[in-house]
C-alpha cells in the first residue's frame, strides 16, 4: 500500500515551509545589506522603533525564562536528529535513503535559515545601525602600542 493523497500533500506543505523558510533568510540577507548602506535609517527605524518593541515583549514574556533559550533550541535539534535517524532505519533501499537524507539535508537549511532569520529580527539589525561614537558625536583615539605598554606598566605597578 502507497502513501495517500493526504501523505502526499503533507509532503508538500513541509517542501514549500523549506523553501519558505530559506527564501526568507535571503530576503532577510538583502534586508541587511541595504540596512548597512544607511545607518541612519536603520538607527531611527529600526533600532530606536522596532527593536525597542521587541526588546519590551521579549523582557516580559521569554525573558522570565530561568534558562538560557538555546538549550531549547539546541534539544530540538537533537530530537529532530535523533528522530532521523531512527526513521532512516526503516528505509528499504539506497535510493530510498539518499532521497530521506537529501530531505533532511534540506530541512536543515530550512532550520539554519529560520534561526537567521529569527535572531536578525530579534536582534541582528542592530549591527547595522550607526557606531556610538558617532550617534553621540565622540571622537575615537586608538592608542598605539606604545601607550597600550606604558599603561599596562602603570596598572601592573598600581596593583603590585
Amino acid at each position: 500500500m502507497g502513501p495517500t493523497k493526504k501523505d502526499q500533500l503533507r509532503g508538500i506543505g513541509n517542501l514549500d515551509r523549506r523553501f519558505t523558510w530559506i527564501g526568507m533568510g535571503l530576503l532577510t540577507g538583502l534586508i541587511t545589506f541595504l540596512l548597512s548602506l544607511n545607518p541612519t535609517f536603520t538607527e531611527v527605524v529600526y533600532s530606536r522603533g522596532v527593536f525597542v518593541l521587541i526588546r519590551w515583549v521579549w523582557d516580559y514574556t521569554i525573558g522570565w525564562i530561568p534558562f538560557p533559550l538555546i538549550y531549547l533550541l539546541l534539544a530540538g535539534l537533537l530530537y529532530w536528529i535523533i528522530s532521523g535517524l531512527i526513521a532512516s532505519r526503516k528505509t528499504r533501499s539506497i535510493q530510498q535513503f539518499r532521497n530521506q537524507l537529501a530531505g533532511y539535508i534540506f530541512s536543515f537549511l530550512a532550520f539554519l535559515s529560520a534561526v537567521y532569520v529569527i535572531f536578525q529580527l530579534l536582534w541582528g539589525f542592530n549591527y547595522q545601525r550607526q557606531p556610538i561614537e558617532a550617534s553621540l558625536g565622540l571622537a575615537v583615539a586608538w592608542p598605539d602600542s606604545v601607550e597600550l605598554v606604558q599603561e599596562f606598566i602603570r596598572v601592573t605597578d598600581h596593583l603590585t
